[in-house]
């Protein structure tokens, strides 16, 4: 079973992300890849960047109101840590 962070524990972790750290999390290195495009291999491997979706109606089976950003990853390359970030996080909506 999953545990749910304390909203202090999820604002820590947000602070120490690499995207605003600039260092990583894990091992603490400072060589880090930043906003690198995530590729998704679809049929016949063609190339396409991985996206993150919401459906303002996910219980719809047409018209759900999907909502899409394209993903970036920030990468530490001493230890391979990777954290993914939406590109567009305010087009995901909200409750």
């Amino acid at each position: 079973m999953a545990m749910i962070p304390s909203a202090g524990e999820a604002r820590f972790r947000q602070d120490r992300g690499m995207k605003r750290s600039k260092e990583c999390p894990k091992c603490h290195g400072k060589d880090i890849i930043a906003d690198a495009k995530v590729i998704d291999l679809g049929h016949g491997n063609l190339e396409k960047e991985l996206t993150v979706a919401t459906f303002s109606k996910p219980e719809a089976m047409f018209f759900r109101g999907k909502a899409t950003s394209k993903v970036s990853a920030w990468v530490c390359r001493t230890c391979g840590f990777t954290e993914f970030y939406a590109d567009s996080p305010g087009m995901l909506g909200g409750e």
